[in-house]
Formats: structure tokens, sequence, C-alpha cells
């Protein structure tokens, strides 16, 4: 038995004369990799995303004390305190990060995000290695310092930038749905029975269906046999959360009348 490079969330019975394989192809062609690093002096996270899948590599934390209140003296020697072990912490979070991101093959740029100036002193650290430098592609203020909910809201605020990324793809897509919902257009189709009655007319012109869907394959077939693109897609964005939560998994797109 030979089994894909990556986990496959996608489930999709289908009777026919030849294998199903689009989804393996998909995972083939998403190849394109960006970093992504959250970072604050308390915390720090750094994973990355391709296709629609994104990976915690590491999660770091920091004994960076807080900020003292005291004055004179005191407060000044505390401060080089704080500022000494919040460079310790970066180069820590640099090690790994070099060491990480270097393996991966098709890196094709590092976001950063965090909150207050700890991004951007972190991405002016000498020690990040000169390979990795040049393909830093931005720094993104956050409310978050590291953490899995740090990474969701990364990736939501550079979804546009992440060219060649699956996940950008599915969120355009969506909002596409969306976007002729709010218009009131006639366009945007949703509730099994009316989806299943524009698949059956041949007028929908892409079926959208979430990953998490019981029994797809209801609306999968009837949109095969009658030449409509159906796309798959994953809950890693809000608005595939949206599209299962609120729309029970399954929405379409009409043609334009």
């Amino acid at each position: 038995m030979i089994e894909p490079i990556e986990k496959i969330n996608t489930f999709i019975y289908r009777c026919d004369n030849h294998f199903l394989v689009s989804p393996l192809e998909d995972m083939l062609n998403d190849k394109v990799t960006y970093g992504l690093v959250v970072i604050g002096r308390k915390r720090a996270t750094i994973g990355y995303i391709r296709g629609t899948q994104t990976k915690i590599l590491k999660e770091f934390s920091s004994d960076v004390p807080s900020k003292h209140t005291a004055g004179g003296q005191s407060q000044r020697r505390f401060e080089r305190l704080i500022q000494e072990g919040e460079r310790r912490f970066y180069r820590r979070v640099i090690k790994f990060l070099n060491h990480a991101f270097l393996l991966i093959e098709n890196l094709s740029g590092i976001f950063v995000g965090g909150a207050g100036n700890s991004k951007k002193k972190f991405v002016q650290d000498k020690f990040i290695d000169y390979r990795l430098k040049p393909i830093i592609q931005d720094t993104i203020d956050l409310p978050y310092d590291g953490g899995y909910e740090g990474i969701r809201a990364l990736k939501s605020k550079i979804s546009t930038q992440l060219v060649g990324i699956r996940y950008s793809q599915e969120k355009n897509l969506v909002q596409k749905f969306l976007k002729e919902l709010s218009k009131d257009s006639g366009l945007a189709i949703y509730g099994f029975t009316e989806v299943k009655k524009a698949l059956m007319r041949s007028t929908a012109k892409i079926l959208i269906i979430s990953e998490c869907l019981e029994n797809p394959e209801e609306f999968t077939s009837i949109a095969n046999k009658n030449g409509i693109k159906v796309e798959v897609i994953s809950n890693e964005t809000e608005e595939g959360e949206m599209i299962y939560k609120a729309f029970g998994g399954v929405v379409c797109i009409d043609r334009h009348f």
C-alpha cells in the first residue's frame, strides 16, 4: 500500500469507471510554502502554511520580567535586564527558525506578526540567517503574541498575500459566494433542497462543499453528471467554517441568467 505524502481530509464517495485522483494531484501541486511567526516578549510560535494545511513547528515561552515601575537607577538597571532577557529570547527563537525554515523546500516567504514592537525588533536581529532575511515579506500587527490563535489571526490578515496557496484560493471562493449573497443577486444558492435543484437544472456554475459534510456524494454525483465544477473546501478559514456552520456545508454559485 502506498500512502499519500500528507494527510487527506476530504472524503468523496463516487461511482465511476476511473479513480478520482484530483485531491492527490492538488497535494503534489501545493508545494508553495510560507513561514509564519507570531512573537512577543512572553511567548512565540513558529509554523508554516502549505495548501490548506497549517503546521505548528514549535511554541516558546520566555522568562522576561514585566516592566518595573520604580524610579532612578533601579529602574534603568531593571530595563537593561528586560532588554537583555528579550534579546536572549529572540535569539533562542531565531536559532530554531534558522534551522527549521532552511529545511523547507519552496519556502516562498515569511510573515511575522505580533503585538507592539516585538515583531520589528525580531526581524531586525542580525542573527536571522542571511538566506531568510530577503524573504521576510511583512510584519503584521496582531492582538496576540503566540499560540494557534495568533497563527490563525496572522493567516487571516495575510490571505491576499499568500500567492499560490490553496488556503487563500478557498477564502476568495467563499467571499465570492458571500458577495453575491449580500447583493441579493439570486446567484448565491444555499439550503440542501435549493442547491440540489440548481444542480439538477444545470444552472449552477460552482458547487462548494465543506470537507466536513456527511454524504457529499448526493450533491457531487449530480454536479459531475452535469459538468458542474466542484470545490471541496477545508475548515481552516473562517469562511470555510461559516459554510459548514451557517449554511450546512453545501452552497453553490449560479450562472448569470
